[in-house]
């Protein structure tokens, strides 16, 4: 199982740097579309939509995103991240009612398709808008992907070989304060060693690190939500297409989320303009 995580991560990995590094982003709109439609369908069809509602849904999701980053002037690209941060900020209380046993309702359909757009959108702009709009767009990109992906990895090993108290039991048993703890310190180790190199002055390291530090645990955050949206659907993983890892939403929730959150945080330290 553990090689076949590697070999699928290996296989994204590198079109996925070659594109951040070298598409420009009137280009990169395009791949990030596709996969704004696949996660739309997989998102639908945890809850059971009928094959025709899951079509419209992802061709709208794709659109969106293509006439978002087309038509909108970057303050109101910027107005739509911030609301993606802002909700997923708010998504520990959901989190935390769930697990005290005070909110239990399985959602509407149609609810949940309003805030699967409120929540997948915000992510592919904010990408594009970072992409774009920020000083080293690109680079920022690259150390987003490379903090979601370091602060997942650390947490499943320091899990498997430290974790014994549970994060939240009644959502995602495997996720263990260990592991937590191990994505935390991977994201301070990748922020100093940008800080580093960049030598950006002491209260820009600061935020960076302040900033690295929540993205980490909304990108935790956003793990957590989907594994709960998967746990009322009765479903273990949102798909199959990427073998070791489940449906494509699986792999990039934590990126959902961590995303606005992010690049409202460069917007706050003046990176974007």
């Amino acid at each position: 199982m553990l090689k076949q995580r590697i070999i699928t991560a290996i296989c994204l990995i590198l079109p996925v740097v070659a594109a951040v590094l070298w598409l420009p982003t009137g280009w990169l709109v395009w791949p990030l579309a596709l996969i704004a439609a696949l996660t739309a369908w997989e998102w639908t069809g945890l809850y059971r939509n009928s094959r025709g509602v899951r079509w419209l849904y992802s061709i709208a999701a794709a659109m969106l995103v293509v006439a978002g980053f087309v038509l909108l002037p970057a303050s109101i690209l910027g107005s739509i991240v911030l609301i993606g941060a802002v909700a997923w900020l708010l998504a520990p209380l959901l989190l935390v009612a769930y697990e005290r046993g005070t909110w239990q309702r399985q959602p509407r359909s149609a609810l949940m398709a309003v805030a699967g757009l409120l929540l997948l959108l915000p992510a592919w702009l904010g990408l594009l808008a970072l992409h774009q709009y920020a000083v080293g767009g690109s680079g920022w990109v690259l150390f987003l992907f490379v903090l979601i992906w370091g602060a997942d990895s650390a947490a499943y090993f320091a899990g498997r070989r430290w974790g014994r108290r549970r994060l939240a039991p009644r959502i995602s048993p495997g996720k263990t304060l260990a592991g937590l703890t191990g994505a935390l310190l991977s994201g301070v180790l990748l922020a100093l060693l940008t800080a580093v190199f960049w030598q950006p002055g002491a209260a820009m390291t600061l935020g960076l690190l302040a900033l690295t530090l929540i993205t980490v645990i909304i990108s935790v955050v956003g793990d957590l939500v989907e594994s709960l949206c998967k746990r009322q659907a009765g479903v273990k993983d949102s798909g199959n297409l990427l073998p070791g890892h489940g449906g494509l939403l699986d792999r990039i929730d934590s990126m959902m989320a961590a995303t606005p959150v992010f690049v409202t945080g460069l917007w706050l330290l003046g990176v974007v303009q």
